[in-house]
């Protein structure tokens, strides 16, 4: 009897509680061993890591949330520490073994969200991975190719975990508090002396290190949502917020000196003024805005925006001039190889080994159009016009369904304008930047998926009966 009860008081003392605790001890011990021969801030970002790790397999959803604010935060270029460890592969591996892992154990079965603008995408990656036998240099296209794979693993875990509206909103009010902290980290940047002296002005640049174009259109790309977000809320909170992420993407737009920014805004606001329900309002309001701008403007950035008008009246400056070198080349490049184009992400290759006038020149496209054509050839044309296609129907087709059944813009509806007048602001930013591996594309492809989805079951329609067909 006395070693049965030896035995029974051994056994209650190994408990779930204590073996938490005993491990929270090893951790917190081999953490302290490990301060003396690696980093301080390697360490701390491994315990950190592990733990986030455990959420992201218990809630895939959760993952997807931290998953997105590391591809925007680069927690690698902020601590070069950190770069080692590739967070954000890392993050993205898990978030989708833990959607697959809660797949099967809760439903019973892999049940992925059906959408022709699935296997859109699939094709376009096949053409991709065709390219290269086709490409001037081979190991740049697969490695171009790998990129844009991880950026279909964030559009697939989007269209897949988003599939009900109170997480859509969480995940588009994430994406406008990365705005925000992309638009202040940058401007706090800037007025201390993190900057690019370039095209004879001073630009602001991301803190990550993204340079001054891609941080003006990412910004910029952004407006859209912020002001229909500024529509739908009726949080007074919300709508400050609102306003403040937006004043701080303008200034932060300007100030990187972007001809293509610029434009872009410009074609937003025409955009938002075409389905705007006040009209008069808005154009007294916008063109207010804009004058102000203007006049508070550093005269540095004045001059940089006036080479707009004289580009237009015949007047080409260097920067300009490129871009005509390039898009001529980039011409040349499709003609002679009309199928499969020059290879995913190989034009600058393409130009220095074959294409430049003078020399090497590794010159890109300046055009997502010339570089579409050039580097993936007719076929991917095709597949690239057939996605922006089903983007645009299946928007228009969830705006029509939203106004038949509760005759009245409500909050997805704001949300397909935002997509729809992004997507338009890519159109005209894609003359003058190569964009077209840019993430916004694919990002308002899988928003447009989980648009269409709670479309849907707003309608009753049980999601396992959703055909693959158009909606």
């Amino acid at each position: 009897m006395n070693q049965s009860l030896r035995q029974s008081a051994r056994t209650s003392v190994i408990t779930y509680r204590t073996l938490y605790f005993a491990a929270l001890i090893g951790i917190s011990m081999l953490s302290g061993i490990l301060l003396f021969v690696i980093p301080p801030i390697l360490v701390f970002g491994s315990v950190f890591g592990i733990f986030l790790c455990l959420f992201i397999l218990a809630s895939p959803f959760f993952g997807l949330l931290i998953y997105f604010a590391t591809f925007v935060v680069q927690p690698g270029a902020l601590f070069p520490a950190l770069s080692v460890l590739h967070v954000e592969r890392i993050f993205g591996i898990l978030v989708l073994l833990s959607m697959l892992l809660n797949m099967k154990f809760k439903k019973g079965q892999l049940n992925f969200v059906h959408n022709p603008i699935n296997y859109v995408l699939l094709a376009f990656l096949v053409v991709m991975g065709l390219s290269v036998f086709t490409s001037f240099w081979p190991i740049q296209s697969i490695e171009t190719i790998i990129e844009f794979a991880k950026i279909l693993i964030f559009y697939f875990l989007i269209s897949n975990l988003l599939t009900d509206q109170k997480k859509l909103k969480i995940f588009i009010w994430e994406y406008i508090l990365l705005t925000g902290w992309v638009a202040i980290s940058s401007l706090e940047g800037y007025f201390t002396g993190k900057i690019v002296f370039a095209q004879g002005i001073e630009r602001a640049q991301g803190i990550t290190g993204a340079d001054p174009n891609t941080l003006a259109i990412s910004l910029c790309l952004t407006i859209p949502f912020l002001y229909f977000a500024l529509l739908a809320e009726k949080s007074k909170f919300l709508k400050v917020l609102n306003i403040a992420v937006l004043l701080a993407s303008l200034a932060t737009i300007v100030l990187t000196g972007s001809r293509g920014a610029f434009l872009g805004l410009l074609s937003i606001v025409f955009l938002i003024w075409t389905r705007a329900k006040r009209k008069f309002a808005l154009l007294v309001v916008s063109l207010l805005a804009l004058v102000i701008i203007w006049i508070v403007m550093p005269e540095q950035y004045k001059g940089r925006y006036r080479t707009i008008l004289t580009a237009t009246s015949g007047e080409v400056d260097e920067s300009s001039q490129g871009r005509l070198n390039a898009w001529k080349a980039g011409m040349r490049m499709f003609f002679d190889r009309p199928i499969l184009g020059v290879g995913a992400g190989a034009f600058g290759t393409a130009h220095a080994m074959g294409y430049s006038p003078e020399g090497r020149s590794w010159l890109k496209a300046h055009s997502t159009y010339v570089q579409l054509l050039a580097e993936l050839g007719i076929l991917g044309t095709i597949i690239f016009v057939i996605l922006i296609y089903n983007i645009i129907r299946q928007n228009i087709k969830v705006e029509k369904k939203i106004l038949s059944q509760i005759k009245a813009r409500d909050w997805n509806y704001y949300l397909s304008m935002a997509m729809l007048t992004s997507l338009g602001c890519l159109f005209i930013i894609g003359i003058f930047g190569h964009s077209l591996y840019r993430f916004n594309w694919y990002f308002i492809a899988a928003l447009t998926v989980v648009l269409t989805n709670l479309s849907r079951k707003m309608a009753g329609q049980d999601e396992k009966q959703v055909s693959p067909q158009v909606s």
